[in-house]
């Protein structure tokens, strides 16, 4: 701690009240800036009678007076009314930035914002925290079951790149497969993570791909794990909904140990059990014949099912849900300047669904009279199992150089079954339960990453090592054979419901990325701060590509700045879509067929033009505003608007009848339905968020919180690849052709609200809070085919939410909160009953 003074140069610390080292502090002089290191030394160029200003976030500022070169100690307070504005993604500056002073939007929502909505898993907490941002439960017989689609800017769900504490979480092993947002996408699972082991989460709107590798199309959800020691937080959750179904029960533990004066272990534990809820009408549909009289007769003979159809025969509605998590997040020093972290969890949720009902009518392909004389309903459960760790070491030197290193594995494997059903072509000699496979991804990224901050400007580079592997395992052989009945009987094979994966479906696919990037950041004067980044990747099947990003912010007083961003983004199609191999089960019509999904390497797809996938390219342009009024009453705001085009955008191609089409009868003979992936479409997307936050002071027991948060995003469908030559001849002039149509249209351009909207108003008094909030979701607009006429639409109108809940703190270690959601009852439009989407009363939403 000595050192030969220099009139030029001032060196001191920064501590807190209790004497520790603050590091990254900004200490700036005019146009020249530092930072503190890890001990919280600092030095910087001043003479005797300068100022120099010394901030850090989440701290209150010190201006400082040179009254001589003595060593320099100052201790900074904290300052709690700016702690949750500080955002650590977008940039890897230590000079620490608030969201209002940063280059590119970023929401940020911290652990009481996520509980405070009332909701029990995180996709669902942010789907009502972040207008931006949807997550889209699905309650049909599908993949989405297991893991919700997750989207921003209404986008793909693998068009938002999902980090945790700045490194890269593995996508889910399988495809969406549903009629629905997403479809033909694979998601990464926002529920795997139990909110009580998060701190905040970081919601960066803006592309990103240069900065933290592809998929960051849309931007990045970046979650931020707790860290606190010496503290023990239980929570308890108990819901029900008005009808007296969908009871959930959950219990959440989490525990911080203190392990040095920098170093902490912190655990969380959870469990979650919820009930289904069935929203179904009751049933209009045959049981066993289609001749009424004939079925009320048998109906009157069996006594199974009332004739008078005021029943229900299915269960639609949310999913049963039984899930067991655990995670950890822990860093310690080793040595002078150098850290070890890790951090992790596993997780295991186990969701039923359910099927359709099967008839017994003997035309229908899917019924098996000779096990269900009176129909059955499929049951349709699959476990997913979820785990990965991190862990690496990190240093900053006295120099301000910051190293860091680390290895992340991960993965996820889903088992799924199809139980009280049966594989009808095998007719009585069919088991009534079944194995349906595996599908397994895993993920191992290595990571070297170096920054230094050289005065107000940031330099960092890196290298990435990315490994994905993707496995599809076989289930049960009676879950996907072809049976006797299948030739004589018309009786459709596999497992009814859902088929399970056979012999030609498994793959075991590994694929290599390795990507190096740079950012450059500095001020180039005290109001203007611009950011660049740079990034080169190469695929071991896809070859190279650059990405790159530029962002900037000019500050035009203290309360006014005006930002913009343009970026280059790059997605490889995931090796989940080019290896699916598939059969789903899907309703078109009324009638439920069995379609199977092709690998991109099947050699027939080449034979009838098509190519195998390529990657997407994307553009995207950013501009917007920040305002900031300090004092009380406070308001800050911001206005950003956005476009991004996308070409190439992959997509799974529309599901092709076989016996339409010449050269598919000749090519797939033992199909009757098929589909692939392709490059089918370009995009544009475009749209803006706003959020406003006023605060008020009324006295020292009374204050107002008021935030309202909007989005506009339309995507518009800017090119169709024509349909290839070769699978429109021989074709009979009614019969329609195309590789993406109306149905797959609107799931792009109308299955998403344009206009979404939350208004959150607060009230507190002393230990009591009360919380409103108004959620806006406006329409969407799906599509239906029709046979022989064209596709019919239905608009799903908007709707308003209302939400209260009260908060007290009983004491400083018991909080009790207590809520209702959607106060009036509100529901979503019902299906028209004459479309065949409302399956006979089956999907009444």
């Amino acid at each position: 701690n000595i050192f030969a003074q220099n009139s030029s140069t001032v060196q001191g610390y920064v501590l807190n009240v209790n004497n520790e080292p603050i590091e990254s502090v900004t200490i700036k002089n005019g146009k020249k800036n530092s930072a503190s290191n890890a001990e919280g030394y600092f030095k910087i160029d001043a003479s005797i009678g300068d100022t120099i200003i010394i901030k850090h976030v989440g701290y209150g500022n010190l201006i400082y007076l040179i009254q001589n070169f003595n060593l320099i100690k100052v201790n900074l307070k904290i300052d709690f009314k700016h702690l949750e504005e500080v955002s650590v993604i977008g940039s890897r500056s230590t000079t620490q930035r608030v969201n209002f002073l940063s280059p590119i939007p970023v929401d940020k929502v911290s652990n009481k914002d996520l509980i405070n909505t009332g909701q029990i898993e995180v996709g669902e907490m942010l789907q009502y925290a972040v207008p931006s941002f949807n997550g889209n439960r699905t309650t049909l017989n599908s993949i989405a079951n297991y893991a919700a689609p997750s989207t921003l800017k209404g986008l793909g769900p693998d068009q938002t790149l999902v980090l945790v504490e700045g490194k890269r979480q593995h996508q889910f092993s399988a495809v969406n497969n549903a009629v629905t947002v997403g479809k033909g996408t694979v998601t990464t699972d926002m529920n795997v993570i139990p909110a009580i082991a998060i701190e905040s989460v970081e919601v960066l709107k803006d592309g990103a791909a240069a900065q933290y590798g592809s998929d960051a199309i849309a931007g990045i959800i970046n979650i931020s794990l707790r860290k606190s020691v010496q503290k023990l937080t239980i929570q308890t959750y108990t819901s029900i909904t008005s009808l007296g179904d969908g009871l959930t029960k959950s219990l959440g533990i989490n525990y911080g140990i203190k392990l040095s004066p920098k170093g902490y272990l912190n655990v969380s534990a959870f469990y979650l059990f919820q009930e289904e809820t069935n929203r179904a009408h009751n049933f209009t549909g045959f049981f066993y014949s289609k001749d009424s009289i004939v079925e009320d007769s048998i109906r009157l003979a069996r006594k199974v099912y009332p004739v008078t159809r005021n029943f229900k025969v299915n269960t639609y509605g949310l999913n049963r849900v039984e899930a067991k998590q655990f995670y950890y997040n822990f860093e310690n020093p080793i040595f002078e300047n150098w850290y070890i972290y890790s951090f992790g969890g596993y997780s295991d949720r186990y969701v039923t669904s359910w099927g359709f009902i099967r008839s017994t009518i003997s035309t229908d392909p899917t019924t098996n009279p000779a096990l269900y004389p009176d129909g059955n309903l499929p049951i349709l459960p699959g476990e997913t199992i979820d785990y990965n760790s991190v862990i690496g070491i990190k240093r900053k030197t006295k120099s301000n150089w910051n190293y860091d290193i680390s290895t992340n594995y991960g993965g996820n494997y889903l088992d799924f079954w199809a139980y009280n059903t049966s594989n009808a072509s095998l007719g009585e000699k069919s088991p009534r339960d079944f194995y349906l496979g595996r599908t397994i991804f895993n993920q191992l990224t290595n990571e070297i990453n170096v920054s230094k901050q050289i005065g107000q400007f940031l330099f960092a580079a890196g290298f990435q090592n990315r490994i994905d592997w993707f496995v599809m395992k076989r289930g049960d052989s009676a879950s996907y054979i072809a049976g006797p009945l299948e030739l004589t009987l018309n009786k459709a094979r596999g497992a009814s419901g859902r088929p399970g994966l056979s012999a030609a479906n498994e793959t075991d696919q590994k694929r290599t990325n390795n990507g190096f990037y740079i950012d450059l950041e500095g001020e180039l004067t005290k109001k203007w701060l611009v950011t660049t980044a740079f990034r080169y990747e190469n695929y071991s099947d896809f070859g190279n590509n650059i990405s790159y990003k530029i962002a900037t912010i000019y500050q035009l007083n203290n309360s006014f700045g005006f930002r913009a961003s343009l970026n280059k983004g790059y997605r490889a199609p995931s090796l989940q879509q080019i290896f699916n191999g598939q059969t789903s089960s899907t309703a078109q019509a009324g009638t439920i067929t069995s379609t199977e999904n092709f690998r991109s390497n099947e050699p027939r797809l080449k034979e009838i033009g098509i190519d195998y996938p390529k990657p997407e390219i994307s553009y995207s342009f950013n501009f917007g505003g920040t305002y900031k009024l300090n004092g009380n009453p406070s308001f800050k705001a911001s206005i950003d608007a956005y476009q991004i085009n996308i070409y190439d955008r992959i997509v799974v191609s529309e599901i092709l009848t076989v016996k339409d089409i010449p050269i598919l009868k000749r090519l797939f003979t033992t199909q009757a339905y098929i589909s692939f992936f392709t490059n089918q479409i370009n995009t544009i997307t475009q749209g803006a968020d706003f959020i406003g936050n006023y605060n008020y002071k009324i006295d020292k027991n009374n204050s107002i919180n008021i935030i309202f948060t909007y989005t506009y995003n339309q995507t518009k469908i800017s090119r169709i690849l024509p349909t290839p030559d070769i699978l429109l001849e021989g074709v009979k002039p009614k019969v329609r052709v195309s590789l993406f149509d109306t149905i797959s249209i609107a799931l792009i351009e109308n299955a998403q609200p344009k206009n979404k909207w939350i208004l959150n108003a607060k009230y507190t008094y002393k230990k009591f809070s009360v919380n409103f909030k108004t959620s806006f979701i406006g329409e969407v607009k799906t599509y239906e085919k029709v046979p022989g006429a064209y596709n019919r639409s239905q608009v799903f109108s908007s709707k308003y939410l209302f939400d209260c809940n009260f908060n007290y703190i009983l004491s400083p270690k018991i909080n009790i909160q207590l809520g209702v959601n959607n106060i009036f009852d509100t529901y979503p439009d019902e299906i028209y009953k004459t479309y065949s989407g409302y399956n006979l009363g089956q999907v009444p939403y």
